[in-house]
């Protein structure tokens, strides 16, 4: 039988754009998106267009009515802890945007009640898929970098103006977003450091700027950590790509090797000589291939790719950072 999804807080941008949730829902087997739920009728009824199911106002009614066997819980930054907890409310299992939140004294209380009541809950978080993570976790495991000294992660996306075109103005608004692109694109880095090394870490410097665009949250944000062993991080993000597309880069350094993703390729690199891993296009999983996972573990009855906590770590660093850097909203 199909699986049975709602889309609670619709509007959210990867609800239509980027990740496109409801669209790669249209082309997914056995799932049938029966409800999607937005504040705004008319974005409601747009997404809901998207896989033809019934636009909704009411998340509560949707869930009511509809009797889901999974959700896809999006809305702003402000309101993703009581979608949250709507879910939980009904014993909904569901998948959820990064941050959960707008900063970690929101996001800590769902993160535990999730975790006392035992609900499915998967994160999107999906740099943790595809082979170049997956060779890095394996080399770590293998010491295979000798003595790791450190890794860099850079995410550079468009400019900020996609989100007002994306019916997502109120991420430009840090009393709503809990802040810029260290908030919106940070747990993608911090949870691959925190991921990958199985270690704790501090922030040690962060430096946040408005300068690009000149708007009430930041445009870019740099910031250093060390984790519990010593290894050092330095965590890029920003909105000054100037197209669609992003300059990432992936980097981890050893006493023995050193591993490097970005968009030329990977390879790795030892004293022997350089090894060439895969192409841009194959060494990092999309969203289309996080949520078949997540579906697909969630069939089984298998831990989602990454969890509420995982995302609270991260988010709990980056208020960390945002303090460092003297965030307005810090």
């Amino acid at each position: 039988m199909a699986l049975r999804i709602v889309v609670l807080g619709a509007g959210h941008w990867h609800g239509a754009f980027d990740a496109a949730y409801l669209r790669l829902f249209a082309r997914m087997p056995a799932i049938e998106v029966v409800g999607v739920h937005d504040d705004d009728p008319a974005v409601a009824a747009d997404r809901a267009g998207i896989v033809g199911a019934t636009a909704y106002t009411d998340a509560r009614q949707m869930i009511e009515t509809e009797q889901p066997d999974f959700a896809l819980s999006l809305g702003t930054h402000a309101t993703m802890p009581s979608l949250h907890q709507l879910c939980l409310d009904y014993r909904l299992p569901f998948m959820t945007e990064k941050p959960m939140g707008r900063h970690a004294d929101e996001v800590r209380p769902v993160v535990e009640r999730i975790e006392r009541e035992g609900l499915y809950v998967a994160v999107a978080l999906p740099n943790r898929l595809g082979p170049i993570y997956a060779r890095a976790k394996a080399m770590l495991a293998e010491g295979a970098f000798g003595t790791p000294v450190y890794l860099h992660f850079r995410i550079i996306r468009p400019t900020l103006n996609r989100y007002p075109e994306y019916d997502s103005p109120w991420m430009l608004d840090p009393a709503i977003s809990g802040g810029g692109c260290l908030r919106n694109l940070g747990p993608h880095p911090f949870d691959v450091l925190l991921s990958l090394t199985g270690e704790a870490a501090e922030v040690t410097a962060a430096t946040i700027s408005f300068h690009g665009h000149g708007a009430a949250i930041e445009d870019y944000a740099a910031v250093t950590l060390r984790t519990s062993s010593g290894i050092v991080a330095t965590l890029e993000t920003g909105y000054t790509y100037p197209t669609e597309g992003t300059d990432m880069e992936l980097r981890i350094a050893g006493s023995e090797a050193i591993l490097r993703f970005d968009r030329a390729g990977a390879i790795i690199v030892r004293a022997t000589g350089e090894e060439e891993l895969a192409t841009s296009a194959e060494a990092l999983a999309g969203y289309d291939a996080l949520l078949s996972e997540t579906i697909e573990r969630f069939r089984r009855g298998d831990p989602p790719i990454a969890t509420p906590r995982d995302c609270l770590r991260a988010v709990e660093l980056i208020d960390a950072a945002y303090r460092l850097a003297g965030a307005p909203w810090a």
